[in-house]
């Protein structure tokens, strides 16, 4: 069983977002050894002598919003689109974010990358995080700087 997979079956519900849905993404560079969940449930984190596995919790108004079912390795696992992990890492890090620059600056993401993003992306999850402002805010202020 892949690592995804496994994270998703040791908690629920969850679904791989934050560092380890970027980086399988291809969104940051940087090796990521935990995997990083979203979940409705209390925190939690579990240790294996392979695999370090951490979950959020991230209130939404509709928890699957914005993420999709991947086949890793034959296996079936929800895991957050890129801009759905953004968005949690902003609320998981207490972050104020509201540009490209905070991005590309301190993870590192590639412009072309955001280019990819479309006007339908933030559609899909804004509104989603009501009880978290600072999430709202940066959605709304990288939507403006991508003019989209």
């Amino acid at each position: 069983m892949n690592r995804a997979s496994l994270a998703n079956r040791l908690y629920y519900p969850s679904y791989v977002s934050i560092e380890y849905a970027l980086s399988r993404h291809g969104w940051i560079l940087e090796g990521v050894t935990t995997v990083t969940c979203a979940t409705s449930k209390n925190p939690a984190e579990f240790y294996t002598p392979l695999v370090h596995f951490m979950y959020s919790r991230i209130p939404q108004a509709l928890f699957f919003c914005g993420v999709e079912v991947v086949s890793v390795d034959g296996e079936s696992t929800p895991q957050a689109r890129p801009l759905k992990a953004l968005a949690d890492y902003v609320y998981t890090h207490k972050l104020e974010w509201t540009d490209r620059e905070s991005l590309i600056e301190s993870l590192r993401i590639e412009e072309d990358d955001l280019e990819t993003l479309i006007a339908g992306d933030f559609e899909n999850i804004q509104g989603n995080y009501r009880t978290a402002p600072v999430v709202e805010a940066f959605l709304a202020g990288l939507r403006k700087d991508l003019k989209l």
